[in-house]
């Protein structure tokens, strides 16, 4: 094969062949030109002028299209160097061999993998709260693929962001910060870029359009995240916590999630926007938590409802628990009692003349109230199906708390 493609009969034939494209090309160029003659009904039409301007095109196109690559492989240099491969460590009980689930002997180790950007020029680096959670050990890794450790600053799983910080000066010096954009005015068409490290391919850029606005996702904390962007860009796992950049080279989000069956990109995938970011990140690396108005309840799926009233249509989130406030208010959870019957609770169904629908509506009710706020609770009692209004103070919870609840609810479940 290799022999054949150098000898020098296969050269002639090359020469050859590129002789008669050439001559084909100028053959189909000349018939292109004599149908817009005719077309145009431009008998003095001048032959040669005219398929110099057609090459003038063909190559004014050429150059459009090279410019355009061009300026991506500068964005992606540009952009490069503040994006970061990071790596946990999360250490397991060893299961036994020949058990099942049962935990024993030495603590195994448990490795994840995600994404993240230099935020400032202090080693603040943001990533994904999920990419983290439950880490023993962080580590991110430069363009160099030189490894530094990183200490977790603070989580807010409520919107699946977390602020690292590498101390060494080595790799401060090596990590620039992204410019950071804005996520307002989006449209949709927009061209838009990842980069990231899915499954462990350090800094894979990624190039789609922005496909949507205004979705919405769950955070680590099981609430919604509104506001968030969608795109075509592949994103999969190890994309977690990488930026989404504009056409400019500007984050304009966190990518997050993706919907696909398969846990690989389906060409839907969501990034938290960066303004619902610079407030999280700012408060984060001020005061290490997120601080927000708690009414005390956890709450059930629609489906959930639907299940325990027997009936489809009675809207409201469904009380599953109270504590603090709504306990002291007196709203009831509905709950399953030692002889395994049911004790029937309480729907909210309004926050302040407000109605709730669904959990997903308390749950941006809520974001929009301050600890301390005094709201009115109107709530249905499933027992005998009337409603009672209840003034509730609102409680102070910090992000530090859910996600120490987070991580107490997953060893419950082990």
């Amino acid at each position: 094969f290799f022999s054949c493609f150098f000898h020098p009969a296969a050269r002639m034939a090359r020469c050859l062949c590129a002789r008669r494209q050439t001559q084909l090309q100028a053959s189909n160029l000349r018939s292109v030109e004599i149908h817009l003659s005719e077309l145009l009904g431009a008998s003095n039409l001048e032959p040669d002028a005219d398929l110099g301007n057609l090459d003038d095109d063909l190559q004014g196109t050429i150059t459009s299209l090279v410019n355009d690559e061009n300026k991506t492989v500068e964005l992606f240099k540009k952009v490069a160097s503040g994006v970061v491969y990071v790596t946990t460590t999360q250490s397991g009980p060893q299961m036994q061999a020949g058990s099942e689930d049962q935990p024993g002997g030495p603590a195994s180790q448990q490795k994840a993998t995600g994404s993240g950007f230099v935020w400032d020029d202090n080693g603040h680096i943001v990533t994904n709260a999920h990419v983290v959670h439950g880490a023993d050990k962080v580590m991110v890794s430069t363009g160099d693929q030189q490894q530094y450790a990183a200490k977790l600053v603070a989580t807010d799983p409520d919107t699946d962001i977390a602020v690292l910080r590498v101390e060494d000066p080595a790799a401060i010096a090596k990590c620039h910060p992204c410019a950071m954009g804005s996520s307002s005015n989006l449209q949709v068409g927009q061209t838009v870029l990842a980069i990231g490290n899915p499954f462990g391919l350090d800094h894979t850029l990624t190039t789609g359009v922005l496909s949507g606005t205004e979705r919405t996702i769950q955070g680590s904390s099981g609430k919604p995240i509104s506001g968030v962007i969608q795109t075509d860009a592949a994103i999969n796992p190890g994309n977690s916590g990488g930026p989404l950049l504009n056409s400019s080279g500007e984050v304009i989000g966190i990518n997050s999630q993706i919907m696909s069956s398969s846990r690989s990109s389906a060409g839907i995938g969501f990034a938290v926007p960066i303004n619902t970011v610079k407030v999280i990140v700012d408060e984060l690396i001020a005061h290490g938590k997120i601080t927000r108005a708690a009414l005390g309840v956890t709450l059930g799926s629609k489906e959930t409802l639907e299940l325990v009233a027997q009936d489809s249509g009675i809207p409201g989130a469904l009380i599953l628990s109270v504590t603090g406030p709504a306990k002291a208010a007196g709203m009831k959870a509905t709950e399953r009692m030692e002889d395994g019957n049911l004790s029937l609770g309480d729907v909210v169904q309004e926050i302040d003349g407000t109605a709730v629908n669904e959990s997903q509506d308390l749950f941006k009710l809520m974001a929009k109230l301050k600890p301390g706020q005094q709201v009115r609770v109107k709530v249905l009692h499933l027992s005998d199906r009337k409603t009672e209004t209840f003034n509730v103070r609102l409680a102070k919870v910090d992000s530090n708390q859910e996600e120490k609840a987070l991580e107490e609810e997953e060893r419950q479940q082990q």
